[in-house]
């Protein structure tokens, strides 16, 4: 019995001590946390860019044209 106490407690010292995939483990935590300040600027820029853009482009094209409307878009490529 003494025996089997011994084995375990050095298996687990030497499970502790191990540390060879600590920065397998670093990494992936890292690469995480960019991708997903990534995906949160991209949605960002998605939520609330496409629409001021699009709003800039149709303000262009009333001032050129004050046929066009919202409501009444120009078609592309004469379709």
């Amino acid at each position: 019995m003494l025996m089997s106490v011994t084995k375990l407690k050095n298996c687990l010292r030497r499970f502790a001590d191990n540390e060879s995939g600590a920065v397998t483990v670093d990494w992936v935590a890292l690469t995480a946390g960019i991708i997903v300040v990534g995906l949160a600027i991209v949605w960002y820029i998605m939520d609330q860019g496409v629409d001021v853009l699009a709003g800039k482009i149709v303000t262009g094209l009333v001032a050129v044209d004050p046929g066009i409307t919202t409501s009444n878009p120009p078609l592309i490529d004469g379709q």
